[in-house]
């Protein structure tokens, strides 16, 4: 089945050769372009992890993009990312403006590991280094690239008078690095579980429905439909319920076929 198939995602040897579920590689739709540099810088989800993978333009191509650079960010990297975003942010600030000082994450183990750094260029413009750092410190040239925000690229329409169309382009420079900050903001929340757990608790119902229209398959195929834990009503007698006489608490639990059954069929009035 395919849920097995999925879970057995530590498996190298699957005699079909696809790859399993938990392999699969999310490609984030925000990417951005550098056209001046002919470099983008794009996102990534594989694994439960952020990919900050920075691309140069082919040669020849208007299209093509070739990976230069990746890091492979987990949920608590990203933490750490985000505390080095605060820290850039209030250096600039603060009137910092030196090229080489660098807010910086690591990630990875073994003698190469790869580094994310924050920094401005000579003229003040936010840009991002990703690449691999050998043993003596120094930079693996055919591993890094150094992504610059792009300036005067990105912008907005101004009518100053709609009625005889006198319009101007007013540039937001600053839409794709907070677009960056924003992902990474993003995944560091999604990564704990909450939102996928509301997701799929609030969609439990229209799930039940779906069920409630396979009963007649089941058990056409003498199918057993078996029931969950079905627990009673519990009358509760604690200590804050039965403050200033209240009203006991209850709680009810009930099994997938219990709340099936509470659904009526869509052909009953």
């Amino acid at each position: 089945m395919a849920l097995n198939n999925a879970g057995n995602y530590n498996n190298s040897n699957a005699g079909d050769g696809r790859k399993q579920l938990y392999d699969q590689t999310y490609y984030s739709r925000t990417r951005f372009k550098n056209p001046a540099d002919k470099l983008s810088l794009g996102f990534q989800f594989t694994k439960g992890m952020l990919v900050v993978d920075i691309a140069k333009q082919k040669d020849g191509s208007d299209f093509g993009y070739e990976s230069v650079a990746q890091i492979f960010i987990t949920h608590t990297k990203a933490a750490l990312l985000l505390n080095r975003i605060a820290e850039f942010e209030k250096y600039i600030a603060d009137g910092g403006d030196d090229p080489n000082v660098g807010f910086c994450i690591n990630a990875g183990m073994g003698e190469n590991v790869s580094v994310l750094i924050l920094h401005l260029s000579p003229d003040g413009k936010r840009r991002v280094m990703v690449g691999k750092v050998d043993p003596s410190g120094d930079f693996i040239a055919d591993k890094t690239a150094d992504y610059e925000f792009a300036t005067n690229y990105q912008y907005a329409i101004k009518y100053n008078n709609i009625a005889e169309k006198s319009v101007e382009k007013e540039y937001i420079n600053d839409i794709e690095w907070k677009e960056f900050v924003t992902t990474i903001e993003e995944f560091s929340k999604a990564s704990s579980g909450a939102s996928a757990y509301f997701v799929a608790d609030m969609t439990r119902f229209d799930l039940a429905r779906v069920l409630n229209k396979m009963n007649p398959i089941y058990e056409k195929l003498g199918i057993e439909i078996r029931g969950g834990y079905n627990g009673n009503r519990n009358n509760s007698n604690n200590f804050f319920t039965s403050m200033n006489g209240g009203n006991q608490g209850t709680s009810e639990h009930k099994s997938m076929d219990n709340v099936i059954d509470e659904f009526p069929d869509d052909d009953e009035d």
